[in-house]
């Protein structure tokens, strides 16, 4: 049971990591006006763009809510949510 939590963690990281890292790279593009060259970038799209990149880093400390308290209990999971927290904010 224990490898199914954290088979879990570590699948919803590298997705969460993966999505954080194209949303950035995304919105850096909308910057530099990369698609259409002659208008301003699209506040909205940015808009949206950084509310995914926020549930990038709120996704795993969500995540990290479910499988390590249930696991471990509060101090388990207050240790699991900063080595999640940790670990997405590093990637």
């Amino acid at each position: 049971m224990v490898a199914v939590r954290v088979l879990t963690v570590v699948v919803g990281l590298a997705l969460v990591a993966l999505c954080g890292i194209g949303v950035l790279v995304a919105a850096l593009l909308e910057r530099d006006r990369f698609g259409d060259r002659d208008g301003e970038p699209s506040t909205a799209y940015l808009l949206a763009l950084a509310v995914g990149l926020v549930a990038s880093f709120g996704l795993p400390l969500a995540l990290s809510l479910l499988v390590a308290r249930r696991a471990h209990g509060d101090r388990g999971g207050r240790c699991g949510r900063g080595w999640i927290v940790g670990i997405s904010l590093a990637g």
